[in-house]
């Protein structure tokens, strides 16, 4: 591991890991709180490297003090399910010739629209060709055969502020745009850096970034998932700028390369919802529900996309279905959407206050008198819910 003030989650990271464990190496880049106490109550091998501005170099340093066979590399703000945990040393001694082992990493932010995916090698042996490149966002490369697990490591870290994450965005650009200088021709430079843009809410940047990163992929490209990613990013952006027909067809030529991807599948729903083309998004927004179902039955069956953002976007789906149907006319059926909106996210005011909504525009006071009270549950200041409630006080419709 490598880590700095990392106090907040470093004490359940180690305390889940310890018993399947032989040691424990920590690299520390300059903490000031209480780390390197929290990592001697582990008996962990601890060692200190000055921090340089290259992840990689870090990472590096951190490996080559492992003394064990194989190397399982974690965060603190990371945590392996317990039911996962006998399932390493199983690997480990079945992998006879294998030199890494994939893992899905489960990213959870402050809400459940954030869950998103993906798959990196976080155990492979310790062999000195195996290590780590890249100043940010570095990845191991394994140069031999490498496996895919069904270990699910658990990523807290984008639980942090807005202002902290903003921090991250910023020392992150900083060295992504140092390595630009001296790569400019780098398509996966260009791309991190137009998310980053995109990250900090600075579009016009992002676009130029996510446009010479299109530009330098070779077709057809070598690195699939990569490049339909690339695509993904200027739809996203081109549709925060309200370039929605460019968005659109940005999406298509991703599907065009991958015709199942739910990121794509997802952005298209929302881009017809944004332009009201009603038909095409329940469309899109159907088949994204289903394969969104089937990779959350088995995580695997999204190893090709190598990420996945919009794993946590069904509430939202299901919330414009709803809307979608109201707008139709098709109470019954916007009402039925809602509710499942309601499973994936239980505590949303606005979600009450839309299906009060729909229960107030059949009549059904009853009902809608109960979910503008949920609403302001959740929401005491939700004005439009008491002015809703008022209204059902007085006698009226207050649709």
């Amino acid at each position: 591991m490598i880590v700095k003030n990392e106090e907040k989650f470093l004490d359940d990271c180690l305390k889940g890991i310890k018993e399947i464990v032989d040691e424990i190496v920590i690299v520390d880049t300059g903490s000031t709180d209480d780390t390197i106490e929290i990592a001697q109550k582990y008996n962990a091998r601890i060692f200190h490297f000055a921090w340089n501005y290259d992840f990689s170099q870090a990472r590096n340093f951190s490996i080559s003090q492992a003394t064990c066979d194989w190397i399982l590399v974690l965060d603190a703000d990371e945590r392996i399910e317990k039911k996962d945990l006998p399932k390493i040393r199983k690997i480990i001694r079945e992998s006879k010739k294998i030199d890494g082992i994939y893992m899905t990493i489960w990213n959870q932010g402050g809400n459940p629209a954030s869950i998103s995916v993906h798959y990196l090698v976080r155990l492979f042996r310790r062999k000195s060709e195996i290590r780590y490149k890249g100043k940010v966002h570095e990845l191991v490369m394994v140069p031999n055969a490498t496996h895919l697990s069904d270990i699910k490591i658990i990523h807290l870290g984008y639980h942090l502020s807005e202002q902290r994450m903003e921090e991250k965005y910023l020392r992150d650009l900083n060295i992504l745009l140092e390595c630009n200088h001296k790569e400019p021709n780098n398509p996966i430079l260009n791309f991190y850096i137009a998310r980053t843009y995109y990250n900090l809410k600075k579009y016009a940047e992002a676009l130029i970034y996510v446009d010479k990163s299109e530009a330098l992929v070779e077709l057809p490209p070598q690195n699939l998932s990569f490049y339909v990613c690339v695509l993904m990013m200027k739809a996203n952006i081109l549709m925060v700028m309200n370039k929605l027909h460019q968005a659109e067809s940005v999406c298509q030529k991703g599907l065009q390369w991958m015709p199942g991807h739910l990121d794509v599948i997802h952005l298209l729903g929302t881009i017809y919802w944004s332009m009201q083309r009603f038909t095409e998004a329940v469309l899109y927004y159907r088949k994204y529900l289903l394969i969104r179902e089937d990779i959350l039955k088995d995580p695997r069956k999204g190893f090709h996309l190598r990420a996945i953002s919009a794993l946590g976007k069904a509430g939202e789906v299901y919330s414009r279905l709803a809307e979608i149907y109201f707008k139709e006319g098709n109470y019954i059926g916007a009402i039925g959407e809602m509710k499942q909106a309601l499973k994936f996210n239980p505590s949303s005011p606005l979600y009450y206050y839309n299906l009060g909504t729909i229960y107030a525009t059949r009549g059904q006071l009853m009902e809608a008198r109960h979910n503008f009270q949920q609403a302001l549950y959740y929401q005491p200041l939700f004005q439009k819910a008491r002015d809703a409630l008022d209204k059902i006080q007085l006698g009226e419709r207050p649709c």
